[in-house]
């Protein structure tokens, strides 16, 4: 069996909400992958088995069939994630900003069917269009930003699909790194802690065996 474990910072962030948007998710990811893996091996398909989910100041998770994407996780995709961890911090950022940036304008825009004096109206119609228009901003930047990002994404796919099958033909090896994409977008977003915690888990395991 394998333990893969989320942390958070307290166990107030443990909600139905974190098993909804985060946990679950991030098992789906993972079994979708850990699936691709067991084809590229020639191995029947297997569903993981969740043996339990439980939780402290961290969620642990333990699994069964889940070798694959246990070691590519704590090898190659936390090696990922600390390298982009800049990049992908800013990107959500500029994402909230753009957000709320549309959300100002749109109260605005509300708002200037209230005046009845044209002047003040006016004023208000400019500002809301100075927003829209940096919120538009915005936006095309993080469809820049995470069209980088996913090519980083697709570099990190390829090089788990050439671990998992040293030997497969390259036009293979890119179709299966296309298929590693949408699920390698869900894992690499996941709180960085998430990721080292799995990590940790596996160092730890010796000293467990030893103590036994």
């Amino acid at each position: 069996m394998i333990n893969m474990a989320l942390i958070f910072g307290n166990e107030d962030d443990f909600r139905s909400s974190t098993l909804e948007n985060i946990v679950l998710p991030y098992i789906k990811a993972s079994e979708s992958m850990q699936s691709i893996f067991d084809e590229m091996l020639g191995r029947r398909e297997r569903r993981f088995k969740i043996r339990f989910i439980r939780s402290s100041s961290d969620i642990t998770i333990g699994l069964d069939g889940a070798a694959e994407i246990y070691r590519a996780v704590r090898e190659d995709v936390s090696k990922w994630r600390r390298t982009n961890a800049q990049n992908l911090a800013a990107l959500q950022e500029s994402i909230l900003e753009a957000h709320i940036n549309n959300k100002t304008a749109e109260a605005l825009e509300k708002r200037i069917r209230s005046y009845k004096i044209k002047a003040q109206a006016s004023k208000l119609r400019a500002e809301a269009k100075r927003i829209r228009a940096e919120a538009k901003r915005q936006e095309i930047e993080n469809q820049d930003a995470m069209f980088e990002l996913d090519k980083k994404r697709l570099d990190l796919a390829l090089e788990l699909a050439g671990k998992i099958n040293p030997g497969i033909p390259q036009a293979e090896l890119i179709a299966y790194a296309v298929r590693l994409l949408p699920d390698l977008r869900i894992i690499t977003d996941q709180p960085v802690d998430a990721i080292v915690l799995v990590r940790r888990l596996e160092e730890k395991r010796p000293s467990d065996e030893e103590s036994r």
